[in-house]
């Protein structure tokens, strides 16, 4: 039974305990979504993908770094988590595929992910400006979102029909453009002279 333990140094973040059998149990979820968010894998690599999401999920919750609040049930917690997971193996495993396939060059700056035990507001969060990127016509957002799916820079250009250098300003325009839209800093190299 998924439950919460709670930890006496961080009173309101508690720590999730599950049993592998538990986790199991999202072998289901686990699948469907990953059919629905990632139609390039096959059933082979569903397969995989969510065998070693499920081994993640699994040995963060056996060490403890599960944590989630008591507004929200702790299922709720293991799934938000298990979705973060998946999607992060099933890019790592679609550019693994892509990578046999053809060259990967990897665009400018390297692009950090989530950490899997954000918060479930970062999340959301995430989520928000994902449906933001989803949504967008505009060819630099378009760009960032082939980016954000572990597209190179070459096959950009060619899905596209556009220019190898547009791929990479298209890039940059588009993570300058969010970085103002949703009030983040953003890194930029200063040209020394």
């Amino acid at each position: 039974m998924i439950r919460y333990r709670h930890d006496p140094d961080r009173p309101g973040e508690p720590i999730v305990e599950a049993t592998p059998r538990d986790l199991d149990a999202y072998r289901g979820f686990a699948r469907s979504y990953l059919h629905a968010k990632w139609p390039v894998l096959g059933e082979a690599d569903v397969d995989e993908v969510m065998q070693d999401s499920l081994f993640v999920l699994w040995r963060m919750v056996d060490e403890g770094r599960v944590r989630g609040t008591y507004t929200d049930p702790p299922d709720v917690v293991i799934r938000s988590l298990l979705v973060t997971i998946a999607w992060r193996v099933a890019g790592n495993h679609a550019a693994g595929l892509r990578r046999r396939d053809a060259r990967h060059d990897p665009i400018d700056e390297e692009h950090d992910l989530p950490d899997p035990s954000a918060r479930p507001e970062d999340i959301a969060e995430a989520r928000r400006i994902l449906r933001t990127l989803v949504r967008s016509k505009a060819r630099p957002m378009r760009v960032l979102l082939l980016v954000v799916q572990g597209e190179s820079a070459e096959d950009i250009a060619a899905q596209l029909g556009i220019d190898l250098h547009t791929v990479y300003n298209a890039t940059a325009t588009a993570r300058r453009q969010l970085a103002a839209r949703y009030g983040r800093p953003r890194w930029s190299r200063k040209r020394t002279r």
